[in-house]
């Protein structure tokens, strides 16, 4: 991991005993693995070499299926190069018999936040097996990798990717089926990698804050949000219990509330807990959100 990444960090492993929920995480403090969902010890090499990329990781970009998906796939993809060893082998074999169905239904929904049927849980739709999230990640920085020449500087991209769609086009490794998608919804190849609409809206967004000493900025997908910097935006005051802001927003817009940190991020009223809220359309001119607490 030091020849590919010489910035890597090497935290403690703790081995745990859980509750039938995770066999291996991460969290500031090290890797932690759970003996509770181990059978035994083979493939205990490859599982903390996974848990390790995800602790050098700092991955930018939407919420979204192929970002989650690069972000487990890139674990394992460089978790194989430093350790010989892949803990997902089932995953594997499935995805590369039933590819070609696999690729076309993952290009149809990569920009969707839900996750199901590809990480996390299937819904039995068929007989896919859990995370296939793992596989197509793997395969699309799998051919991200083989295509640079600068191998370290292809490991520091991987690790610290800002732009999941930019990821993926520089990859090349869907553009056929990004093309036939694209040609059945009378879009163009250059579009579908396009985050957000080029126009823009006029918008009030106003949120209501637990505390009358809150200070609340905003940050999403977009420069006129801050482009993900949680401290660069800030909202005024209209009153004790209120702040707001009058901005220009792109479609789809995506954005969260932050106490000026990711450490104090917002929980909001009527969206799942730490997901980001997104516009679609502009129904109104007048956005109103709620912070019930923060992180």
């Amino acid at each position: 991991m030091k020849c590919l990444y010489p910035k890597a960090t090497f935290p403690p492993v703790y081995f745990v005993y859980g509750r039938l929920t995770s066999g291996g995480t991460v969290s500031g403090d090290g890797i932690i693995i759970g003996t509770e969902m181990l059978k035994d010890l083979d493939g205990i090499t490859a599982l903390i070499a996974h848990e390790l990329i995800h602790f050098q990781q700092d991955i930018k970009g939407n919420n979204s299926l192929l970002k989650q998906s690069l972000v487990e796939g890139g674990a394992d993809f460089i978790g194989e190069l430093i350790s010989g060893e892949n803990i997902n082998s089932d995953k594997y074999r499935y995805g590369d018999a039933h590819a070609e169905q696999l690729y076309r239904e993952f290009v149809s929904r990569l920009k969707d936040e839900k996750l199901e049927d590809w990480l996390y849980g299937t819904s039995k739709k068929d007989d896919r097996p859990n995370d296939l999230g793992y596989w197509i990640g793997y395969k699309i920085k799998e051919a991200y990798f083989n295509r640079q020449n600068d191998k370290h500087k292809a490991v520091n991209d991987i690790l610290h990717m800002k732009d999941p769609l930019v990821f993926l086009r520089e990859s090349g490794f869907l553009d056929s089926y990004i093309q036939d998608y694209t040609h059945s919804e009378s879009n163009t190849f250059d579009d579908f990698f396009k985050e957000y609409s080029d126009e823009t809206y006029p918008v009030q967004i106003t949120v209501k804050v637990p505390k009358p000493d809150d200070e609340v900025y905003i940050t999403g997908n977009q420069p006129e949000q801050g482009s993900w910097n949680p401290s660069t935006v800030k909202m005024n005051r209209k009153k004790a219990y209120e702040r707001t802001i009058n901005i220009r927003v792109h479609l789809p817009a995506q954005f969260k509330f932050t106490g000026s940190s990711w450490s104090r991020e917002a929980e909001v009223k009527g969206i799942s807990t730490w997901l980001n809220i997104k516009v679609d359309s502009i129904r109104s001119k007048n956005l109103q959100y709620q912070v019930v607490s923060w992180k």
